[in-house]
């Protein structure tokens, strides 16, 4: 199923050519790239009752659906390793470094250490406790990014996202772990914005077959209203 970005209207399979690259939306009666539209044709095998380990649906009382996507990933333990040989290595040594630094670069050495234990501390919480939250509610789509209440929250509507990709962002050294951004397109201003991250390509891809399913239900819902 693909529908007309202007009218929502569902374009029939009569109605597109994929070898000449055009849908034709007889209601609006405009031309459309069909390698366009096919972005959002939902996949008939899809199933929204079956996510991939890492995604969870979950009803809220202000939504009517809540897609929870966990950041975690296996360097998280690399990281926390990191973090406690970190904060050993400052205690262990403490005494040390007082003899070591003189007393005017003592005071300014020591915090800066701690800061950056600090700031791995905050990484590795980020790392093993964070999540993407996707809340829906009818056509409006919210998006938080982090820990609790320490969230960066993101405001989109479904019929103003142009297009959802999946890119490759990051490869580690040797190559054995990926990391992927699910991004949206949006359709009023022409930016671009990265919504999620993972590093297992199936849940991006749930997640934007996911929302390719609610749209195309909010793109039905709108043409029969018209």
């Amino acid at each position: 199923m693909i529908y007309c970005p202007d009218c929502r209207e569902e374009i029939p399979v009569e109605d597109f050519n994929v070898s000449t690259d055009i849908a034709f939306c007889r209601r609006c009666g405009k031309n459309h790239r069909y390698s366009t539209l096919a972005d959002f044709e939902v996949r008939a095998d899809f199933c929204p009752d079956e996510p991939p380990r890492g995604v969870r649906i979950a009803v809220d009382e202000r939504f009517e659906e809540v897609l929870l996507l966990r950041y975690y990933r296996v360097s998280s333990w690399v990281l926390l390793l990191v973090t406690l040989c970190w904060w050993g290595f400052l205690w262990l040594f403490f005494p040390g470094f007082q003899a070591l630094f003189s007393s005017d670069r003592f005071p300014v050495a020591i915090p800066a250490y701690m800061a950056g234990g600090v700031l791995l501390i905050a990484c590795v919480i980020l790392s093993m406790f964070g999540r993407d939250e996707f809340r829906i509610e009818g056509s409006r789509l919210e998006v938080l990014s982090g820990v609790g209440a320490v969230s960066i929250r993101r405001h989109f509507h479904l019929n103003d996202i142009r297009r959802i990709s999946i890119e490759e962002e990051a490869v580690s050294e040797h190559g054995n772990e990926r990391l992927y951004r699910l991004a949206v397109l949006l359709r009023k201003n022409g930016k671009r914005r990265v919504v999620a991250r993972s590093s297992d390509r199936r849940v991006l891809e749930f997640v934007a077959g996911y929302l390719h399913w609610k749209m195309s239900r909010s793109f039905r819902k709108e043409g029969n209203n018209a």
